[in-house]
């Protein structure tokens, strides 16, 4: 009796021990998350492991817009459009030393929208960073756009001469234009820079505004970049 007692609590314990073991496809079972994914309708020159374009993405609606330096895979972004999208977030084993190690695949489009910005997030005095993708500020360089939507007039800074003009927008498209362009006319050592800025100024077609940020285009791509200065 007392061995066979024995026999049913050995038999007992290894049975409880085979419900918790788990099989080797268990143990390597990786967790997906679906997240809300608001992306911004232009994308920006950015650096990850080389230079690129990013997509400006946010995962509420009042938080800031931030780079996304991946792909999401079955999204095709059209600029000029912004995105509400389902994704699910899934993690990686063992993910190459230069990529993500989170893989990203489209669930659902919520949202496909047009631009449709008020012309007051205009209405500042900004720092020009970039123009056609080339640092400006790391030259030494300093242009300025100095942006009134009550008087609609654009004056500022080009590299060494000064510059003033008008400004025509629609807000319905976040169309702007920049007109009249006029400036002093002194000889720069920065002159070919300040041509750029000029050239680039007057291509502009339409504008869009991210947290303190304000990216100015021509024909879907962005010209000029600048910062809010004060």
């Amino acid at each position: 009796m007392k061995h066979a007692f024995v026999l049913l609590l050995i038999l007992t314990l290894s049975l409880g021990c085979a419900t918790t073991k788990k099989t080797p496809a268990e143990s390597h079972r990786t967790v997906e998350i679906i997240k809300t994914y608001f992306v911004a309708p232009y994308a920006v020159a950015c650096t990850g492991v080389a230079p690129q374009d990013c997509l400006l993405v946010k995962h509420a609606i009042q938080a800031p817009w931030q780079n996304f330096y991946s792909t999401i895979q079955g999204f095709t972004f059209e600029s000029g459009f912004s995105y509400i999208l389902k994704v699910r977030e899934t993690p990686l084993e063992n993910p190459p030393a230069d990529a993500s190690s989170i893989r990203y695949e489209l669930v659902e489009i919520v949202e496909k929208s047009t631009v449709n910005q008020s012309l007051q997030t205009l209405y500042d005095i900004w720092g020009v960073m970039k123009v056609s993708g080339e640092e400006q500020l790391s030259q030494g360089i300093f242009q300025t756009l100095e942006i009134n939507t009550e008087k609609m007039t654009v004056l500022g800074e080009a590299g060494c001469n000064s510059y003033q003009g008008s400004i025509q927008a629609d807000e319905i498209s976040n169309g702007l234009i920049f007109k009249d362009i006029l400036s002093t006319m002194s000889i720069c050592p920065n002159q070919k820079q300040e041509d750029a800025f000029l050239k680039a100024l007057q291509s502009v077609d339409a504008y869009y505004r991210y947290n303190q940020y304000l990216l100015l285009l021509s024909k879907g791509q962005v010209v000029i970049e600048a910062r809010r200065t004060d």
